[in-house]
């Protein structure tokens, strides 16, 4: 097989955030990476006296989480850290949708766009500080989702 030239990478990726998966919020200026491992999928198996090896099945996709990297601000309610906050900080927790494209809003023709449905807050990290830096402060939080869904050919 010829090498690929269809690579990307993710220079224009738009990343969106829902409280209720109806309104959405473009964090794409305040996002810095959203970093997900692999789903897994429960394998069952047993053995019978005949033969050799045990006999496999599938079970369901297993929850996943899906941390997402975001410079802290003060400054609005729409960029990242503020709006996961406000419903980190909600009493008995709240939930939260989360979408990306990875080849985001300039792409011309078809691009997919991944998204969780609605998952929870899993954890949220306050901004650390530190004297010997002058990079932009990042945190992370982390959002755990029943599966992550492809939606393929979303057009600008």
């Amino acid at each position: 097989m010829a090498q690929t030239t269809a690579q990307v990478s993710a220079v224009d990726a738009k990343i969106e955030v829902s409280a209720a998966g109806s309104v959405w919020t473009d964090i794409s200026g305040s996002a810095n990476k959203v970093d997900l491992g692999a789903q897994d999928r429960a394998v069952g198996s047993a053995f019978t006296f005949d033969g050799d090896g045990a006999l496999l099945t599938y079970g369901k996709r297993q929850p996943l989480d899906v941390t997402v990297t975001v410079i802290y601000t003060e400054t609005a309610t729409t960029e990242g850290f503020e709006f996961v906050r406000a419903l980190h900080e909600t009493v008995d927790g709240a939930t939260m949708y989360l979408r990306w494209t990875p080849i985001g809003e300039v792409a011309v023709g078809g691009r997919s766009q991944f998204s969780t449905g609605k998952g929870y807050i899993k954890s949220f990290q306050y901004p650390p500080v530190a004297a010997d830096s002058g990079d932009p402060i990042l945190t992370t939080f982390t959002v755990t989702a029943a599966n992550i869904v492809r939606t393929a050919s979303v057009t600008a």
